[in-house]
């Protein structure tokens, strides 16, 4: 079954005295783990709570994590001739992005198929497209010169067939507020080329805190590591970060997301939590 969610779920039982909406409103505020997640290629769907008034009666929190981007990125590969017309020859140099896709978090995985070359292998790279907003936090002042510092994900140097090497630099940004809250960020310039989704970090000197955004990752290049030989007409594929790590086809697809945030919880609302296995679907 192809799979493209992983949801995982907390609950925290009502012992003696204890109120339920004051575990509900814990573990609702209960910080997320993000670095763990984009290193895993992962970002969060959805983010409930709900109570159950039993008996047993119980506040539950449902994390729903996407293994697959809000949009796939394409790309098709050209085959360089060997003197001759039509005849099999190594991958050309250049892959040429044709949809740049949209919420990657790593780099997805380069594929290329073809029905007699091999061989040949390439390297994805990425660039910011946009930012979300997930919490705009509190305290910040318009003029008080608040800017966002990206950190981490640029590749050092990209390298392709030709030896080609190219810097890379960090996304700019501009930020929007309404009462004293981050509400937009617009992407200035895109960056690049990253491995993976740079941590944005707001810089306030109003005192402002709390802000959490998240940059959301386009394809911007694909560069040949090697050419092979033998190509006649070779297919690109970019499978996801995390389904190249554990595959449809794997037993436990979901097992890396075990305790996961378990432990966070329990030490945020100082109470035992039970989880549940974290399903993929």
């Amino acid at each position: 079954m192809a799979t493209s969610t992983i949801t995982c779920t907390y609950r925290i039982y009502q012992t003696g005295v204890s109120a339920v909406g004051t575990f509900a409103t814990n573990i609702a505020a209960a910080p997320i783990d993000y670095s763990y997640i984009y290193q895993n290629g992962l970002y969060v769907a959805s983010d409930t709570t709900t109570t159950v008034f039993g008996p047993p009666s119980y506040v539950q929190r449902a994390l729903v994590l996407n293994m697959l981007p809000s949009s796939a990125a394409t790309a098709t590969a050209a085959v360089q001739p060997e003197g001759v017309a039509g005849g099999y020859g190594p991958l050309s140099t250049a892959v040429t992005v044709t949809g740049a896709g949209e919420d990657y978090v790593q780099a997805p995985q380069v594929g290329i198929a073809d029905p007699t070359g091999s061989g040949a292998s390439a390297v994805a790279y990425l660039n910011v497209v946009a930012v979300q907003v997930i919490k705009g936090g509190t305290g910040y002042l318009p003029a008080s010169g608040n800017v966002v510092q990206p950190a981490g994900g640029l590749a050092p140097f990209v390298v392709g067939a030709g030896g080609a090497a190219s810097g890379a630099a960090q996304a700019t940004f501009t930020l929007g507020f309404a009462g004293g809250a981050v509400q937009t960020c617009t992407v200035n310039t895109n960056g690049g080329p990253y491995s993976f989704a740079p941590t944005l970090n707001v810089f306030s000197p109003s005192g402002g805190v709390g802000a959490v955004l998240r940059a959301r990752m386009q394809v911007s290049q694909i560069n040949v590591r090697t050419q092979g030989q033998g190509y006649t007409n070779p297919t690109v594929s970019l499978t996801p970060y995390y389904k190249a790590q554990a595959p449809d086809t794997a037993t436990k697809q979901a097992g890396l997301l075990y305790a996961w945030m378990r432990r966070i919880i329990e030490n945020y609302c100082n109470s035992p939590v039970y989880e549940l296995a974290p399903v993929a679907a």
